[in-house]
């Protein structure tokens, strides 16, 4: 997926990219924002998120033990768009 924003999706296969879920698990706050750090605490690298967890995991050499990446459907912009034809395959 390409938009003007975000030239390439890290999580494609063909990115490359290792993923890891962000959605929080037992005591760890979900990621709810692109951020790095949010004043909500739900960016990607604030304390006590599941993705926070799963950089040190994966930055300490036990990226085994990281959190499985869920599939993410379309957004909402993405389906109103027709989307993988409409404006978000661009």
């Amino acid at each position: 997926m390409r938009s003007e924003d975000h030239h390439g999706d890290p999580t494609a296969s063909d990115f490359g990219a290792t993923t890891f879920g962000a959605a929080g698990a037992d005591s760890l706050t979900a990621v709810e924002d692109h951020g790095v750090h949010t004043e909500q605490g739900a960016g990607y690298l604030d304390t006590d998120t599941g993705s926070l967890d799963d950089v040190a995991l994966a930055t300490t050499g036990h990226g085994d033990a990281m959190t499985p990446s869920a599939p993410k459907g379309a957004t909402p912009i993405e389906t109103a768009s027709g989307y993988p034809f409409g404006l978000a395959s661009r």
